[in-house]
C-alpha cells in the first residue's frame, strides 16, 4: 500500500480492497489513493485527510472499514471494524449519515512524535437512521456539525491518520 503503481497515475483504488457497496447512497465515491497522499508537503495531509472522509463514508456504503484501515492507524478506526462487523452480522446498515466537509484548517502539531500536522475538518453529518433486517429503524441520529481534528503523521513514503478526535479534545 505504500508504493505508487506503475505508470504513476494521477490516483488509484488501492489493490486488495472490495469495491462493493451494497448501501451505496448518491455522492458517496470510492475513496481512491492519489499522488499528493505520497509527498511529504501539507498537501499531501490534506489530501490523506480527504481520503478519510470518502473511506469513512464508504465504510457506510459497504459495511467495511477495509479503506478506512489503510490510511487510519487509530484506536477509532479498530472501533469502527467492531461496529461495522456487528451490522453486517446483525444484517443492519446506515442510511444517511453521511459525512460532507465544510471546513478545514492545517497547523503544525507540537505535542510529541504521534503526528506531523494536525488538520481540522468541519465536517456536516447528515441525519441517519440505523435500518434493521426487514427494513424497521432502529435507530435514528439527528444532522449535525462537528469539527474533527485528524492528527496526520508521515510514514517516510506516505500519509496516514494516526489519531482522531473532536477539535479541541486531545
Amino acid at each position: 500500500m505504500d508504493q505508487i503503481p506503475p505508470g504513476r497515475p494521477a490516483e488509484w483504488v488501492p489493490a486488495g480492497v472490495s469495491t462493493t457497496a451494497p448501501f451505496r447512497e448518491t455522492g458517496d465515491v470510492l475513496p481512491r489513493f492519489n499522488l499528493a497522499m505520497f509527498t511529504n508537503d501539507q498537501a499531501g495531509a490534506v489530501a490523506a485527510a480527504k481520503y478519510y472522509i470518502d473511506a469513512d463514508n464508504w465504510a457506510l456504503a459497504s459495511n467495511s472499514n477495509a479503506f478506512l484501515r489503510l490510511v487510519c492507524k487509530s484506536a477509532t478506526c479498530t472501533n469502527n471494524d467492531s461496529f461495522l462487523s456487528r451490522m453486517d452480522s446483525e444484517g443492519q446498515h446506515v442510511v444517511g449519515g453521511r459525512e460532507a466537509l465544510t471546513g478545514m484548517r492545517v497547523f503544525a502539531y507540537e505535542g510529541g512524535s504521534r503526528a506531523d500536522v494536525v488538520v481540522r475538518v468541519v465536517l456536516s453529518y447528515s441525519a441517519s437512521h440505523l435500518v434493521g433486517r426487514g427494513g424497521h429503524v432502529v435507530k435514528t441520529e439527528p444532522a449535525r456539525r462537528l469539527p474533527l481534528d485528524l492528527y496526520a503523521k508521515w510514514t517516510g513514503t506516505r500519509w496516514i491518520i494516526s489519531d482522531t478526535y473532536l477539535a479541541g479534545q486531545p
